[in-house]
């Protein structure tokens, strides 16, 4: 055949896919359309989506889901999938639907392009080891993760013995990367500055090549990104040296003589969980990915975002120091109680999440199969559907004054109530910023200790404040995402005869 011949072949293919996904485009929102639409009365464009979307989900919010609707709203890196707001009615049947109808993974997989960038995708083996052994062995893995914030922060933190200039975000990434490390990698990895770099990389790269696909390809072409997309081969590569990385300390641990001691971390758990079966270094190091992409960077914007509101509110820091002193008085060594007894630490940490987290969003699900809920809302299978933990956690009849910040709120609530409700990794139907239901972070529990150790470290051995002249920087939003300020400088000082 003729080259014109060729190209005339692939005009009407191209058409005809067009037409195809034009018409899946109108069908989707036809199946949508008993759902209210609400739009932005000026500027209804997407760029106006991505950047005031906090401002379209409480119109949404106010008008239908304080009087228990559903709302959609456009998805701006998806013009044909909608995205459905849902309000808090709805909760519990969202939480106790199973994986075969309204399913997390799936959600992550579509809204991330995980499929077509070469990521790591959800992982059952690490999903499981974090509900169970992670959290099994939290007490005994206390003082491991205060020795690797001492290390770290040597590493880190500059020498003070006058006040210096500290980026936060460039201090607590890594700081965080190197505590998780420890836990989920053993003191091998977690100090090895390639390995450190690469569970950085991996996070930050199913971003950003999710949005080089879509920035290059509209929706009906992605199909052609694994073959055709400029940075296809990156997260392969990636995925790939993590397994050169982990090999010999594979290798080392299942040819480990029997009755051995064995180590507590997520390497030798996925072995063990393996029952038996063949397992690879790159099984294993894919596992591992997955759960560093998973509480990375969400750990490290929190405690940005806790030291800025630390700084923010210089009254409350002596009732903290006097609370780590109390407890460690009782019980010089970290673990899961004496931890457990910050519970003003807690409050604080909290009410801080409460007002800057790290997504206006969560409980995201996408259906599988068309689905009725009991008061006769139906909605289309594939269809994305997310709850406003935002305007939840924002709502006066919840929270009074919501937004002041009042470091104390949930430490009063404990006092006044159930002494095991409100603390910082509670999920319930008013505090989602976890989730809810079985897909709840499983990891909450980890991260309240080594947020707990991190902000105890840094208030027995260190002054610190903002730049004269600044106040709390402000958040960043871009979409769903909040932001701390990534570039703002404070001043860090070393306590006088620490």
């Amino acid at each position: 055949m003729t080259y014109i011949s060729h190209l005339a072949i692939a005009v009407v293919l191209g058409l005809l896919l067009h037409r195809l996904y034009s018409a899946h485009k109108a069908g989707q929102l036809q199946r949508l359309l008993h759902i209210p639409d609400v739009k932005f009365d000026h500027d209804d464009n997407q760029a106006h989506y991505i950047s005031s979307t906090k401002e379209i989900l409480h119109k949404g919010y106010i008008k239908y889901n304080k009087k228990g609707q559903a709302f959609r709203i456009r998805n701006p890196v998806d013009e044909g999938s909608p995205q459905v707001i849902m309000s808090k009615t709805y909760l519990d049947e969202v939480k106790n639907a199973g994986e075969d109808l309204l399913s997390f993974p799936l959600y992550s997989i579509q809204s991330f392009l995980l499929r077509l960038s070469g990521s790591i995708l959800p992982s059952l083996p690490a999903s499981h080891i974090t509900r169970i052994d992670l959290n099994k062995n939290l007490g005994e893995l206390a003082p491991v993760m205060k020795d690797e914030c001492v290390e770290t922060f040597k590493a880190m933190i500059p020498p003070c013995e006058d006040w210096t200039t500290l980026k936060p975000w460039d201090t607590f990434l890594p700081t965080v990367a190197r505590i998780t490390g420890r836990v989920l990698v053993g003191p091998e990895l977690c100090r090895n500055p390639e390995w450190i770099g690469l569970t950085i990389q991996n996070t930050q790269g199913i971003m950003k090549h999710a949005m080089g696909i879509r920035a290059i390809y509209p929706k009906m072409w992605q199909w052609l990104a694994p073959w055709t997309y400029p940075g296809r081969h990156e997260l392969p590569a990636l995925r790939k040296r993590a397994a050169e990385l982990l090999e010999p300390v594979f290798l080392e641990r299942v040819n480990a003589k029997p009755g051995n001691e064995k180590r507590r971390d997520a390497i030798q758990w996925l072995i063990d969980g393996s029952g038996g079966k063949p397992i690879t270094p790159k099984e294993v190091s894919d596992s591992l990915l997955f759960l560093f992409m998973a509480g990375i960077h969400s750990t490290s914007a929190t405690i940005v975002s806790i030291v800025y509101d630390l700084i923010a509110h210089p009254e409350i820091v002596s009732e903290l120091i006097q609370e780590i002193k109390s407890v460690q008085a009782e019980s010089p060594e970290w673990s899961k109680n004496s931890l457990g007894k910050l519970r003003k630490m807690d409050s604080f940490m909290k009410e801080s999440q409460r007002l800057h987290p790290v997504g206006l969003v969560t409980v995201q699900r996408c259906t599988v199969r068309p689905h009725t809920f009991s008061d006769g809302l139906h909605v289309p299978a594939n269809t994305f559907m997310m709850f406003p933990t935002y305007e939840f956690t924002h709502d006066p009849e919840t929270y009074p004054d919501p937004d002041k910040f009042d470091a104390w709120r949930f430490y009063r609530m404990r006092e006044a109530g159930d002494p095991t409700k409100f603390h910082f990794a509670t999920v319930s139907n008013d505090s989602t910023n976890f989730g809810a239901g079985f897909h709840a972070c499983p990891g909450r529990f980890f991260v309240a200790h080594e947020l707990k150790i991190i902000l105890s470290e840094l208030l027995l051995n260190y002054d610190l404040k903002f730049v004269q002249g600044t106040d709390r920087p402000q958040d960043g939003h871009h979409d769903f995402t909040v932001i701390p300020c990534t570039q703002t400088e404070l001043l860090i000082r070393r306590k006088h005869g620490v």
